[in-house]
């Protein structure tokens, strides 16, 4: 399981990296890290093309996974 903070299409890249600064100095304290770790997860932080990636390597990979077993929301 991954969280992501994530914006509208066309948010400026100034933005993107006050935003993504924060987030990356929030997650190095070691406080938040604690508080995180406690509830079973991990904190990665990551860059915005590393988002992008791991958003659409699971897209694939779950939506073969929907085609091969021909689901179907009900």
């Amino acid at each position: 399981m991954w969280f992501a903070l994530v914006g509208p299409a066309k948010i400026s890249v100034e933005v993107v990296s006050r935003l993504g600064g924060a987030l990356t100095d929030t997650l190095a304290n070691s406080a938040v890290q604690t508080a995180i770790k406690r509830q079973g997860y991990e904190p990665t932080p990551s860059t915005p093309q590393q988002l992008h990636d791991r958003i659409q390597t699971d897209l694939a990979k779950w939506s073969k996974v929907i085609r091969e077993r021909k689901l179907a929301l009900e």
